[in-house]
């Protein structure tokens, strides 16, 4: 069946504009199409760990300032649901991380191929964070640990003076740990009995949030970046500059249908989002990699 293809811009119920779009130039279209699909599709696991970080350190940040406004020590039916809730998020934060790093190294795995020089750098850059830093190997042990024992023994830390002042923060005991799971392996164990008290887990939920963005931007960035601008930039040049908009579509309408009232379109619309996309993420990439570079 032979299809008329429009470029159109559908407001409400009301098309305007239209510009009929070759099959050629669609093709073309597609190709790239399906690269920023993609790279969307890649970013948005990123994005699910990073809307987990912030869903549990906004949660302890209402938290406090709830207690903050209060002109009473907290009470202990104030205090279950803190305890509750802070566990389930920080779990699935943990989960998240777990999902982008396994989809990560299978993503590589069937693209490139095992060996593969990809799959070299990506496991490169999580042994480089793992072997640097006892925050990375203690929350990749945690997420076994949480398999097989459940809520981590986290203690919650409450410094309130009502009215005045309030000082939140979530530890757990090594010794415990050591104690409940034996599972640890031998550089993880051996930075748990050194450390000296309780570790603080907004401390180390913080430094490998920025973990996981350095291995996520070192792989997707090398890896993606190129194509994803070429396609970016074909799309925008194909659409035109000033023309992109969420409301921007292709309009598909068979040849043999008479006109009237009650057309049957099919619409197909344009990323609008990831266009948009490409430039937060180059942002984002280059102030993790600049800090990267700086740090001591």
């Amino acid at each position: 069946m032979e299809i008329i293809r429009t470029l159109a811009v559908m407001d409400g119920v009301t098309l305007t504009g239209g510009r009929q779009i070759s099959d050629t130039d669609y093709s073309e279209y597609r190709k790239h199409f399906e690269t920023l699909t993609d790279f969307g599709t890649e970013y948005d696991v990123l994005r699910m760990v990073e809307e987990s970080y912030n869903d549990f350190f906004n949660h302890l940040d209402t938290v406090a300032k709830n207690i903050a406004a209060t002109d009473h020590i907290i009470s202990q039916d104030q205090f279950e649901p803190l305890t509750f809730t802070s566990s389930r998020l920080f779990m699935n934060y943990l989960a998240a991380v777990r999902t982008l790093v396994d989809h990560t190294q299978t993503l590589i795995t069937r693209k490139y191929g095992n060996p593969s020089p990809q799959l070299v750098q990506f496991k490169g850059l999580a042994g480089l964070e793992y072997d640097s830093l006892a925050s990375y190997r203690l929350l990749y042990k945690f997420r076994n640990y949480v398999q097989h024992c459940g809520l981590p023994p986290v203690e919650f830390l409450i410094e309130h003076e009502p009215g005045v002042s309030i000082k939140l923060d979530l530890t757990v005991d090594p010794s415990r740990l050591l104690e409940i799971y034996t599972e640890w392996g031998v550089a993880v164990r051996s930075d748990l009995e050194s450390y000296e008290g309780k570790i603080s887990l907004l401390a180390i939920l913080a430094e490998n949030f920025e973990s996981v963005k350095r291995i996520f931007w070192g792989v997707f960035v090398q890896n993606n970046m190129n194509n994803v601008r070429l396609s970016g930039d074909w799309i925008k040049a194909f659409l035109g500059e000033g023309n992109i908009c969420s409301s921007l579509c292709f309009v598909n309408l068979p040849a043999d249908q008479p006109a009237g009232p009650n057309l049957n379109l099919k619409l197909q619309w344009i990323p609008a989002h990831i266009l948009r996309l490409i430039g937060i993420v180059e942002e984002s990439s280059s102030a993790i990699s600049a800090a990267s570079t700086t740090a001591p």
